[in-house]
């Protein structure tokens, strides 16, 4: 897939040296862990099997704890799992892989920014699931993964640049964050995000939803198949209710909701509906600060 610039920065180009040292840098961290690696070919081959999962996440402690406390959540009856394979059960196949990812690419420790990014990416993956749910559009890829991992850029670039970055963004989930990182760098979160992308063969939805998160309008102009414009729609929007809708509805937000047929009604409940299962199930990925 071509990297498409998205946006007219007038006299500003891209410091191609910057951004090759920064993709080079991308082989020298550990930019996804060997489980979640594992995961993603493991749960590719369609005969594969409780047995093969449960001897994946015994491999790594922290992310069998995650596990053993997301079963024991207000989702799942809040009855306390008392081993692993009885958590795996009680959570089911259908949501394991997106929970183990989860796990596996936040890790077991985090900084204060990374919390904050995480927490977000976990609102917007739960908001794009409902969202989904309720559009019902055929041949959608997985709106989890793409809500969880549009930002993973910003993952990235903390990791390559680290203490500066964290002082020019002050948080993460800005509005004018691309506008901070390329008036700062020559490039920013989403050209890193589709790089990594295209670098771990994921699906081509995500791609997209990872360099158009910010100006998710500009797909139309590019001839993508439905699902992808639908994946990039969805995750915008859900992106606008884990900031925080305003009391008045924005331009963008109606003319998101106009894209995917959803009325302002449908957009308070599935807002609801994907804030508790974050409270429920999610929020007990997070890993503690440091």
């Amino acid at each position: 897939m071509e990297v498409i610039a998205a946006r007219d920065y007038g006299n500003l180009k891209p410091t191609l040296s910057d951004f090759e040292l920064a993709i080079e840098k991308l082989d020298s961290i550990e930019t996804m862990p060997a489980v979640a690696q594992q995961l993603l070919q493991l749960t590719t081959d369609p005969d594969f099997n409780m047995t093969q999962l449960h001897d994946l996440v015994q491999t790594d402690q922290a992310i069998a704890a995650k596990i053993l406390r997301v079963a024991s959540s207000p989702f799942y009856g809040s009855r306390p799992a008392t081993n692993l394979r009885a958590a795996l059960i009680r959570i089911g196949m259908r949501d394991l892989r997106k929970l183990v990812m989860a796990s596996a690419m936040m890790g077991s420790k985090t900084t204060k920014f990374t919390e904050v990014l995480w927490s977000y990416s976990l609102k917007v993956a739960a908001v794009s699931e409902a969202i989904a749910q309720l559009v019902r559009t055929k041949d959608l890829d997985d709106p989890f993964l793409c809500g969880l991992m549009h930002d993973f850029g910003t993952v990235l670039m903390n990791q390559i640049i680290g203490k500066s970055y964290r002082k020019v963004l002050g948080e993460p989930c800005l509005e004018a964050q691309r506008d901070l990182e390329f008036d700062t760098y020559g490039f920013d979160h989403c050209d890193l995000g589709v790089m990594v992308a295209q670098k771990w063969k994921l699906f081509e939805s995500l791609e997209h939803v990872m360099q158009h998160h910010h100006d998710p309008l500009v797909v139309e102009e590019l001839g993508l198949v439905d699902s992808s414009q639908v994946a990039v729609f969805l995750v915008a929007l859900s992106r606008q209710v884990a900031m925080g809708l305003p009391e008045e509805t924005t331009e963008l937000v109606t003319q998101l909701c106009e894209r995917l047929a959803l009325s302002e009604e449908e957009l308070e409940e599935c807002e609801a509906k994907g804030f508790q299962r974050y409270n429920d199930m999610y929020s007990g990925l997070l890993p503690k600060s440091t």
